[in-house]
């Protein structure tokens, strides 16, 4: 939750809690063993129905992951989202970080999501901003000021997306 707080003054916050893979559970994943993402992704798509049920009420909705949390919103937005048109016209947008979204070469969409495209301009909505960084970490504070900034960044991607979802819907 304590990630998730920064996105406040942008939208509505729901983070469900799930059964993460472990440290020590990540290394079998690495080899194909699904059967711990499998049961990680239960409890997200438990928490997702829910949610729906009781929760959204039509609703726009942006989802942010970081790292597991968007290896988990990966599939359930190629899962849930992507083949359902009406759930796709209420998605505002989605920052899935860490997490290697694929697209087909020269495309917008494909691989990951059949039907959401990623995000090529400013205040686009209903697509995905997705970006891994690399091992290399510059010094400390440098590291703490471009976090800051990019956390920055983020909220007002979001903003931007929620302005334009609203204006068409």
């Amino acid at each position: 939750m304590m990630q998730a707080a920064r996105f406040a003054p942008a939208c509505r916050i729901f983070a469900p809690l799930y059964r993460q893979v472990t440290l020590p559970g990540v290394y079998p994943v690495m080899y194909g063993w699904r059967y711990p993402t499998d049961v990680a992704y239960a409890s997200v798509e438990a928490a997702w129905k829910e949610y729906l049920a009781t929760s959204n009420h039509g609703r726009g909705i942006v989802f942010i992951g970081h790292s597991q949390g968007t290896l988990m919103l990966r599939r359930l937005i190629r899962e849930q989202i992507d083949p359902n048109p009406t759930l796709r016209a209420r998605m505002v947008g989605a920052v899935l970080l860490g997490g290697n979204v694929m697209t087909e070469r020269g495309r917008t969409h494909g691989g990951d999501f059949r039907n959401i495209p990623i995000c090529t301009r400013r205040g686009q909505a209903g697509c995905v901003v997705a970006y891994s960084t690399n091992t290399n970490v510059p010094g400390n504070q440098t590291h703490l000021l471009d976090f800051q900034f990019g956390l920055d960044r983020l909220v007002s991607i979001v903003e931007q997306q929620t302005e334009s979802w609203t204006s068409t819907h």
